[in-house]
């Protein structure tokens, strides 16, 4: 599972790196604003969607590795695909192709995130949940605390050679999570008919989406918000720190309670980013290790909440929440702040209290609804 989300978060890479390029060159430019907020409104719709069926499939067929290949290999060979258009010429004459394709992509993509990412539920117990996640908080740490790096080297390769390496990549990803042995699904009490889970609480999954876009927008801020008001607010220090105490936390929120850990943790990290945002920048880099350990901490509970929230035959649903959840509060932002350039402190630490309470609010009450007590 780590494998593949890694394969598919070095996708993510090449991708933004040379979307706008691409667009610009293709005559495409009045399409930069629009596609660089689609990603986070495109997943609020397909990933809940992706996972919900996924959750369909699951419960006749007891398996959910179908959807996931299926997604993946589109996605791989949608890249093949954009390699062979970029060495024929094509796509300067083929209208509105290449917008079509990086959709179609996305799509792929994100429809492969919740499934995959709900897999975990069968694999771990309740109380181990955590320590899984915290694999792919350690991968998608490393990952990301490297992405300006990886975007560079594969900006200098090429869009052909950097599309067919991602191709493999996640090819790749994908023989790994096939090749390697599989939890036993439950057992159906009837093969011809098996019972159908009733629908989940339509309460239950607003607060969990409400959650996960609140929380999201507080990670932004620290990720993306805090590093355009402070210069020295580094997000890849933070995402490194994060990735380091990534197992140690999965097993501190294992002993604690998802929730309870996400409370805290999401409490803490607020205030603390409160304070980077509006304290000297001298103060900033003895912040950052605090907060990339604050940052592993809610993005593992966070994800242990999403698989553990709602009936066990719907967890593909809850994993589309939350990451739907989570990645429009970047899209949500960059509407308000825009996508780049310095910012100034008011503006941001009013959104990050109102987010932060909010998500503590939401999760509170999912606590005291949810069917299982930690």
């Amino acid at each position: 599972m780590a494998a593949l989300q890694a394969a598919l978060q070095l996708g993510w890479i090449a991708y933004r790196a040379f979307q706008p390029a691409l667009l610009r060159d293709h005559g495409f430019s009045d399409l930069l604003l629009p596609f660089a907020l689609l990603p986070g409104f495109l997943g609020l719709l397909i990933e809940p969607l992706s996972g919900a069926l996924s959750d369909w499939r699951a419960e006749r067929t007891h398996e959910r590795l179908l959807p996931i290949t299926v997604a993946v290999l589109v996605a791989g060979l949608l890249f093949v695909t954009a390699v062979t258009l970029l060495g024929s010429g094509q796509l300067s004459q083929a209208g509105i192709l290449l917008p079509a394709l990086m959709v179609a992509w996305l799509v792929a993509v994100q429809a492969s995130s919740s499934p995959s990412l709900a897999l975990l539920q069968q694999a771990a117990s309740l109380q181990l949940l955590p320590r899984a996640t915290a694999l792919l908080a350690l991968v998608q740490g490393l990952i990301g605390a490297s992405s300006g790096v990886l975007a560079e080297a594969a900006l200098r390769f090429g869009a052909s050679g950097t599309f067919l390496l991602g191709a493999l990549v996640l090819g790749l990803g994908l023989v790994v999570l096939r090749t390697l042995p599989r939890p036993a699904p439950a057992a159906a009490s009837s093969i011809s008919a098996p019972p159908q889970s009733p629908p989940p609480p339509v309460e239950r999954c607003v607060r969990l989406l409400v959650t996960a876009l609140a929380a999201g927008v507080v990670l932004q801020v620290l990720l993306d918000g805090l590093p355009r008001v402070q210069p020295l607010g580094s997000a890849p220090v933070v995402q490194l720190c994060s990735a380091l105490v990534a197992i140690v936390a999965g097993r501190w929120v294992s002993r604690w309670g998802r929730r309870q850990a996400f409370l805290a943790s999401l409490a803490a990290l607020t205030v603390l980013l409160a304070l980077a945002l509006v304290l000297p920048a001298g103060w900033i880099p003895v912040l950052l290790p605090l907060l990339g350990c604050l940052h592993a901490i809610v993005l593992i509970s966070l994800t242990a909440i999403a698989l553990a929230s709602l009936p066990p035959a719907w967890s593909g649903l809850g994993a589309g929440l939350v990451l739907g959840g989570t990645g429009v509060s970047a899209s949500v932002l960059a509407l308000g702040f825009g996508t780049s350039g310095p910012l100034v402190a008011p503006p941001q630490l009013a959104v990050l209290v109102v987010s932060g309470a909010v998500a503590l609010a939401a999760c509170w009450g999912l606590r005291s609804a949810s069917l299982t007590a930690r």
